[in-house]
């Protein structure tokens, strides 16, 4: 009886690790932590003539999700251009980058750049059915300040075009905490944990 106590206590504990490592990042929720209260958005054309139809913004442009959208055509190319962008983050969190939009270009691609303490450059480039594909990524920011980034165009080619309304660049803040459901599942499962370390040892 005493060896199954352990295993069972063994077993437990190394649940409770295998959350404390992967559950938060789960249990995340945008619904808390900081808040966007103000954007910024500009285009720069560094090869090629790219023609704006509709000029970069931010709709909405505050709150926990903001997006990024754009219409571009590349009327002479390959052209590159790349939009800069800044958020005002009211406090410590996560921010999470996820990329949408169509392209005429199935070469096209880029980059979505936003260094805070390490560069994040995950490249984008153009899905068999025309859709602009990203592995999506979360970065930390540690408290109330403007954060830049930039959305890189590397190539795009003459004649083609680049639609991200609504398709779009979401950008979410999360708080970086276990909802108060998951803490309290936490603190049961320590607790448990004790008991069968107790128990063990009798």
């Amino acid at each position: 009886m005493k060896w199954n106590y352990k295993l069972l206590y063994l077993l437990t504990l190394g649940a409770l690790c295998l959350y404390v490592t992967t559950g938060p990042a789960e249990a995340l929720v945008p619904v808390s932590g900081p808040t966007i209260t103000n954007t910024w958005a500009s285009l720069d054309t560094t090869q090629g003539v790219l023609n704006a139809l509709t000029y970069p913004y931010f709709t909405p442009d505050w709150g926990k999700t903001v997006a990024l959208e754009l219409d571009v055509t590349c009327m002479s190319g390959p052209c590159q251009g790349t939009v800069d962008f800044g958020l005002f983050v009211d406090g410590p969190g996560l921010i999470s980058f996820e990329l949408g939009g169509t392209s005429d270009d199935s070469t096209a691609w880029g980059d979505v750049l936003f260094p805070v303490y390490a560069a994040v450059d995950p490249s984008w480039t153009v899905n068999n059915d025309g859709h602009l594909s990203m592995t999506s990524f979360s970065v930390s920011v540690p408290g109330a300040d403007w954060y830049h980034g930039q959305f890189t165009i590397n190539s795009l080619a003459g004649g083609s075009s680049i639609h991200m309304s609504p398709g779009s660049l979401d950008i979410t803040t999360y708080s970086d905490v276990p909802e108060p459901s998951s803490a309290l599942l936490l603190g049961a499962g320590f607790a448990f944990v004790e008991f069968l370390r107790r128990k063990s040892r009798r």
